[in-house]
Order: structure tokens, then sequence, then C-alpha cells
């Protein structure tokens, strides 16, 4: 089978493949099951066919997902576009230090304060806890994941939030912006 052929023949697999997502209306469970509409039992042919490909209907399914997902994101970096223009830049400094990052957070404490009465006790760990963790910011070789919320406000206008944060130390920085409009009341 030379290349042409195999081609044209992958091509017609995702063909078929998109035909029956659409006509069973197949989705994917995440956990490696599909989901189909139960009028497929009216056809053997369908049947086996969903059954000996279920994979590449799964990564189908997912890369149509994935695609989707894509175009969302260009759609508000669009729309947004303003918004971004506005957003503070952040330069995050710190002396990357493992042995005193790790030194520094083995000093939290972690006692379980579980009655209404150890209340105060349980504040004061977390204060101690929060006083340890930032100073130990400053020698953590930060993994930073950066995540962004297109939103509006209660009165309709565009708003975006940006979270910056690091699950090792537990750095968090949050920004808003929002869209600012001219109301003439009268």
């Amino acid at each position: 089978m030379n290349n042409e052929t195999k081609i044209k023949e992958r091509f017609r697999m995702k063909e078929k493949i998109k035909e029956l997502v659409e006509k069973y209306d197949i989705s994917d469970l995440k956990d490696g099951r599909i989901r189909v509409d139960s009028s497929i039992a009216r056809n053997q042919a369908d049947v086996n066919f969903v059954k000996s490909n279920k994979p590449a209907i799964i990564q189908y399914l997912r890369d149509e997902a994935q695609k989707r997902l894509e175009q969302e994101e260009k759609e508000n970096r669009e729309k947004y576009a303003e918004l971004f223009a506005q957003l503070p830049e952040r330069k995050i400094e710190n002396t990357p230090d493992e042995q005193k990052f790790t030194e520094i957070m083995s000093r939290k404490e972690y006692r379980n304060y579980d009655g209404p009465e150890d209340e105060g006790l349980r504040i004061a760990q977390n204060a101690s806890n929060n006083r340890i963790a930032h100073e130990a910011m400053q020698y953590c070789n930060h993994e930073l994941e950066t995540k962004y919320r297109y939103d509006m406000t209660q009165d309709a206008r565009l708003k975006l939030v940006r979270e910056i944060s690091c699950k090792r130390c537990g750095l968090y920085i949050r920004d808003i912006v929002e869209e600012h409009r001219e109301y003439n009341w009268n």
C-alpha cells in the first residue's frame, strides 16, 4: 500500500468517525469509555465499527474538544485584548536556594486542633505557618502557573482576572482589570 492510499484511508476513517459521532451523539466519558445513543443498536455494522475503533473515536473527540478550547481562547484573547494591555507586568524576584527553602518549610507545624475550644490555637498555627511560607518564598524555585478568567462586571462591562500561583510555596497574585465606559444617564 503506497503513501497516497494510506492518506486516503485515514481521511475516509476520520470522515466515518465524524459521521458516526454526529449521527449517534457519541461523547467521551474521560475514563476510557464512550457514551453512544441507543439508536445505534439498529445498525450492527455501526456497532462493530464503533467497538473496533473506540480508541480512534476517543482521540477524535478529544482533538475536537481541544480545538474548541483553543478557538474559545483565541476569541477571548481578541475580545479582551484591551484589558490584557492594562494588566500590570509582574516580575517575581527571588534567589532560588532549594536547601534553604526546604529548611525553612520544615519549620511548619501540622498539629490537628479539632475542637471548638481549639479555635485560637488553630488560628495561631495558621498565622505562624503563613509567616514561615512567606519567608520561604524568597528561596523557592517557583513553578508558576498563570490562569486567566474572562468575566463580566455586574453592570455588563468586560472583566479580566489573572491568577499567578506557585504550588510549592503558596505564592498567589491576583490582578483584576475592568473595561471602563462613560455613561450618559440623560
